[in-house]
This record gives C-alpha cells, structure tokens and sequence, in this order.
C-alpha cells in the first residue's frame, strides 16, 4: 500500500486574505422582548429545539421559554409572528411542491394550510378543515387526501380537492398510508399491516405485491420515510430502496416494470455508491443485546458486518473480516458506531471501524494506517462540506487530504477538548465553512485547504441553533453572554 502517514499543522492568520468570505457578528436587536437584552438571557430560554427553519419561509422561527408567543429572526432583529400558521409550540410540517407553492399542517398527514406562489404567508386551504387524512406523495407534486377512512381518494388541485384519477385502496387507518409514489417505476406504492400494492397509472388496479416471508407490519417496506431514496438496478430486475436515515434496506423483485416480490428488508447502515447501482454498508442493528453463549460461532454471526450489494444482486457479500466501532460496551448490551462519509469530488467513502479508518472504492476496501486512530482516538466525528472532509475528535480538528493523508487544523485550548457539540457549517463560498470549537468556544473560519482563521473566542461555551434558510447567517447564543448572529457575504 503506497499510503503513508503524516500530520501537518497548518498555519494561523491573524487576518483573512482578501479572498476568503466576509464575516460579521451583530448582536440580535432583542428590544421587542428586552429581557433577552440581560446576559445569559437567551441561553436560559431558548434551546436548540426551540430553533425551527420551515419550506416556504425565509425566516426563521424561535420559541422563547416562559412566553406563549412565536418570533421570527429578520435582519438580525427579533420580531413577533403574528401569522396563524406555523406556530413554533406545536410540531409542524411545511413541503414545497415542484411548482412552487408551499403546503403545511400540524404533521405529514394533516396538511391544512398553503402558501401559493408570490404570496407571503400561509392560508388555510378552505377544504382541507374535515379532511380525516392527507399527504404530500414526495417526488410528485400529488398530494393526496381522503374525507373519511375508506372514502374516496381525492388530490388537490389548486386550492380544491378533486377525484383521484387513481382508484382508492380500502381502508385507512392510523399508522397506514396513502400512495407514495416511485419515481423509479413511475408508479404508486401503498400497504396495510398485511399486505402491499403497486399501481401505475393506466392500469385497472391495483397489484399485489407478494411478500417473501408474510411480515406484521407491511409499512416498513421501504417507502415509509420521507426522503427515501428508491433506484433501480442496472439490469432492471431490482427495486432498491434506502430510508432517510439510512438504516434500513428495502429490495423488490421487477419483471416487465412491475415489482412481483418483496424481498427480506435488511437493517444496518446503507449507502448507494454513485449511480452505479452498488449498496455498502453495516449489515445489522447498531446495537445488540449480548446474549449469553460460548458458542463462538453464534457469537460471531450476530456480529455486524460490512458488506457490498452488487448492482444486479439483492445478496450482501461480505468485505475483509472487519468489525464496527465500538461505541458503548456492557456486561447486557453492546453499540456499534456506524459513521460514514463521502470525500467531496472523489467516489471514496470513508468509514470508521474497530481498528481505525478505511475507504470503500471499486468493489474494494483500503485500510489506512492504525496510527490514525492513536491520533484522534475513538470518538471521531466527520463533517463534509462542498469541497472539504473533516474528522473532529477531543484531541483537535484534522482535514482528511485527498492523498489520504490527516491535517491537522487545530489543536484545543483546553484539556476539556473537543467534543459532541461542536459544530461545522457550509457557508457556499468557494469551499469555506465555519466552524465551532471547544469547551470556551472558538469560532474559525475554515479554509478547504487546511487552513483556520479565528473570527471569534468566547469566555464561555457557545449553544448554536441553526441557520437561516439561506445558508449564510448562523444563530448562536453564550452562556455568559448574549444573542448573536453570524454572517457571511462571498
């Protein structure tokens, strides 16, 4: 193997070139609610959860403790919502639509509210009031709906609701869905706890998708999540479809376009490499009761593996005899780390593993060398950015090189370290990013180079919220101090 190891410890500027983005940090104009003028103020009554970015709307919203009132962030000025929809003490949901109109409700089902094209805020879709279900179909911009649960099925077509062109499917219950549409066989899917369906439209009905072991709760077939990501194989005999998150793995048998079967859904940690049509990942649970046997064998079956799927196969084939990251060991139970992440422009996914780090390419896995886990020890973090891989650990921030070799780009101020809370944003210029660091934190403005420019130092931990919907200001609060908001101009 022609890698080698080496770190090397980048520069510090006092001032930014001319070329990197210019970054601000204002106060937040808090005189509507002056009692978050006091220090240490926001970071009392306001949590990370209370910080909620919403489709539709280019600002965000903020719930304050101890006040039954919404606010919105604009300008670096804190102001009141007045606007019915959506409140920020109840959980909401807002999803644009391809044309750009922008619905929403209390949740994903319940979606009673749009905002058209041009206008400012959300109304209440007149119709939508004694609707008993209804929902966004992702990747179209079908929503469906039905008045009662086994009444017609209906879409929405502008501000009405209109006859599917469709047919319904039975009865709706609680926990079941409407169709969801797959944008890989141009058809919709809908189950029930018993059963699973196909229909593309055209067809006089709906399909019944055989099962390969009758299963209790048909919903976890795959499409259950929103931001699932459905492909098909090459050869087109396989359906493949990763939840959101990831873990889990649903494969369909095709013939003539149609899905026929489903097979055995596989959990684990799973990612599609490119377009290629090939899934890798950890095959089994994250974590595990430890069961009690001397049996070896049963021991080491039970034990995550990582894994290729071919693109024409549903079958995992084992990769070298590697085992996950351990991340908390006890005498009933054992957690598995399962990190992965893309290096930008190139096909590697870089992983962690008992014994350190290695990259999965062509069908084959690299090891890197050991001394990389010595270095930032076993509870790393990767932060990906438009044109940057970062490892964070306690012990400092490292640059992963395209060479494949570790940078070190800061070391921390404190023995306390670097750790969980912090924080690497994507600013959208030219690869630059900003990044949170350490106990009594520092702000730096990251370089994909390996460079790091300190923009702030605080005296005492730093809570960050989130950023705005445009990607360039980042809301954060000090423990001993006050709101602020980042900026950044390319």
């Amino acid at each position: 193997m022609s890698k080698f190891w080496r770190i090397v410890v980048s520069s510090m500027f006092a001032m930014a070139p001319a070329a990197h983005a210019d970054i601000s940090i204002r106060d937040v104009e808090v005189s509507a609610l002056p009692e978050l003028n006091i220090p240490g103020q926001a970071w009392e009554r306001i949590s990370v959860r209370n910080y909620y970015v919403f489709e539709g709307l280019d600002v965000p919203l903020i719930s304050i403790r101890g006040i039954q009132k919404s606010w919105f962030l604009k300008d670096a000025r804190l102001e009141e919502w007045t606007f019915p929809f959506p409140k920020t003490n109840l959980l909401y949901e807002t999803i644009e639509l391809p044309g750009g109109a922008v619905i929403g409700g209390p949740s994903g089902n319940h979606l009673r509210f749009i905002k058209p094209i041009g206008r400012d805020a959300f109304e209440p879709i007149p119709e939508a009031a004694g609707l008993y279900w209804n929902d966004h179909v992702e990747g179209s911009g079908v929503v469906f709906a039905k008045r009662s649960k086994d009444g017609k099925l209906l879409v929405l077509d502008g501000e009405t609701f209109l006859p599917s062109p469709i047919p319904e499917k039975g009865y709706t219950q609680n926990g079941e869905f409407l169709p969801w549409y797959s944008e890989a066989l141009d058809g919709y899917f809908t189950a029930s706890a018993a059963d699973i369906w196909f229909y593309r439209l055209g067809d006089p009905s709906w399909q019944l998708v055989k099962e390969d072991k009758p299963r209790s709760w048909a919903p976890s077939w795959g499409f259950y999540q929103r931001g699932s990501q459905d492909f098909l194989s090459p050869d087109d005999s396989l359906l493949k479809v990763i939840s959101k998150n990831g873990n889990a793995l649903a494969q369909y048998k095709v013939s003539d376009g149609y899905p026929n079967e489903k097979l055995r859904s596989l959990g684990g940690q799973w990612y599609q490499i490119g377009d290629s049509g090939e899934i890798v990942g950890w095959l089994g649970s994250w974590h595990r009761n430890l069961i009690l046997a001397e049996d070896s064998e049963e021991v080491e079956a039970r034990t995550p593996k990582f894994v290729r799927i071919p693109p024409n196969s549903n079958l995992p084939k084992a990769l070298p005899n590697l085992r996950p990251l351990i991340l908390l060991y006890d005498e009933n139970s054992i957690s598995y780390q399962y990190r992965f992440a893309n290096m930008p422009g190139t096909d590697r996914l870089y992983f962690l593993h008992e014994d350190g780090f290695a990259y999965y390419s062509y069908g084959a896995v690299t090891v890197l060398p050991v001394e990389w886990l010595d270095t930032v020890g076993k509870l790393p973090h990767f932060f990906v950015t438009n044109k940057a891989l970062y490892v964070v650990a306690r012990n400092g921030l490292y640059l992963l090189s395209q060479d494949d070799t570790l940078i070190e780009v800061l070391a921390p101020q404190e023995e306390v370290g670097f750790g969980l809370n912090d924080k690497v944003f994507d600013l959208g210029c030219d690869g630059q990013s900003i990044g949170f660091f350490g106990w009594k934190t520092g702000i730096y403005l990251l370089d994909p180079i390996g460079e790091a420019d300190l923009i702030m130092q605080s005296q005492s931990p730093i809570r960050v919220y989130g950023t705005t919907a445009d990607g360039r200001s980042i809301l954060f609060s000090e423990k001993e101090g006050r709101l602020k908001l980042l900026s950044a101009e390319c």
